[in-house]
């Protein structure tokens, strides 16, 4: 008996999903026409999107690193939701780049 009741609730679910496809409004978004949907004014061109990526694939430096972490931890001892182990791993994060910086050691350039 209980599994006409899970076999009904499937159908029904089913039932009600392939309605929202054949409804006249929907349709599949990409990225680019949700935000263009959510804001007309907005203009997406490509060479920029292009530009940041390769400008996120460049080494960030121990100090960069160092000060990111910092200001994370900051951010992060603000919120009330935030556990002790949670700030001592960022700490542990900060301190082994602030050594690493001290240290001088040369960073490589990893290619990926």
């Amino acid at each position: 008996m209980a599994l006409k009741g899970v076999k009904k609730f499937w159908k029904d679910i089913f039932k009600w999903l392939d309605v929202e496809n054949q409804h006249p409004s929907f349709q599949i978004l990409n990225d680019e026409e949700i935000i263009q949907a959510l804001d007309p004014s907005s203009e997406i061109n490509d060479a920029d999107n292009e530009d940041q990526d390769f400008e996120d694939l460049r080494t960030i430096s121990h100090t960069e690193g160092v000060q990111a972490l910092t200001t994370a931890l900051k951010y992060l001892e603000q919120r009330s939701d935030v556990t002790p182990i949670d700030l001592l791993l960022l700490k542990n994060w900060r301190d082994r780049a602030a050594t690493d910086r001290n240290s001088g050691l040369l960073q490589q350039i990893n290619v990926y």
